[in-house]
């Protein structure tokens, strides 16, 4: 099959090429994912103009400073790739994603499941959704202008079960949280992060990508607004936050964090 060029999000984030950014207030807020949108609702139609007739839809739930998040959905096909053209960290949410890649084991993303597309990456990439369409939660780095491909890093990464169950934490977490990096690549990085539950202030300097693995978080900000967030919530912390940051669990607080690689 001949080379597509750009991944399916940011295929169609390129749509809106030359329109301003959002307002910088809109991003101060904490955002917690569209959830109308997580369940398939509210895609628009869209065209990948290297492979028009394929049905596409898709909506675009943030174009920060450093990050892009969009759901993305698919007819069941099958495209090979001879270099990704970027990095994205991808959460499926229906269907299935089967990945080939051409030096390595043939793999398989059910509903819950992470993996990250590696920049470079050869090999076979299908998505299969039949009638109902295949769909996914795709986050990219705004800033791809470091495209070095690390040959030996284009195979997909996996979050596997044993991984994201935290079984190998140590038994008392450092003051300041146990950070285990899963992720570094050119455009971005992936950390998963246990702490104990505790209140702080805190600052972001760069967008962020959270998804609770276990625990509830609260962000306390401007006029004493509080949001909280719960397991299995996707929220966005923006370039600029700042807060009162405050966790619970059962012993303690886990989350995935996305951030562009700087």
């Amino acid at each position: 099959m001949s080379r597509i060029i750009f991944s399916s999000a940011l295929l169609f984030c390129f749509i809106w090429v030359g329109a301003q950014k959002q307002s910088e207030a809109v991003f101060r807020r904490p955002i917690k994912l569209d959830v109308r949108a997580l369940s398939g609702l509210d895609l628009k139609r869209v065209q990948n103009q290297d492979d028009p007739d394929r049905i596409l839809h898709q909506k675009r739930l943030l174009w920060g400073d450093d990050l892009g998040v969009f759901v993305v959905s698919s007819e069941t096909k099958a495209v090979h790739w001879d270099g990704y053209g970027i990095e994205e960290f991808i959460y499926v949410i229906n269907g299935r994603a089967r990945l080939n890649p051409d030096d390595g084991e043939e793999r398989f993303y059910d509903p819950g499941e992470f993996f990250v597309a590696p920049l470079g990456y050869e090999g076979e990439w299908e998505t299969q959704g039949a009638k109902a369409y295949y769909y996914e939660l795709s986050i990219i780095a705004t800033d791809r202008s470091d495209t070095t491909v690390n040959n030996n890093q284009i195979a997909p990464f996996d979050f596997s079960s044993e991984l994201l169950s935290g079984v190998h934490l140590p038994d008392t977490l450092p003051i300041d949280g146990f950070v285990q990096t899963c992720y570094v690549g050119p455009q971005l990085t992936v950390e998963l992060i246990a702490e104990n539950p505790s209140e702080k202030t805190i600052q972001f300097d760069e967008d962020a990508l959270i998804y609770v693995l276990s625990g509830a978080l609260s962000l306390e900000y401007e006029e004493e607004e509080v949001d909280r967030y719960y397991t299995r919530d996707f929220l966005i912390i923006p370039n600029g936050f700042k807060g009162l940051w405050s966790t619970e669990g059962h012993d303690i607080f886990r989350y995935i964090k996305v951030t562009s690689t700087n």
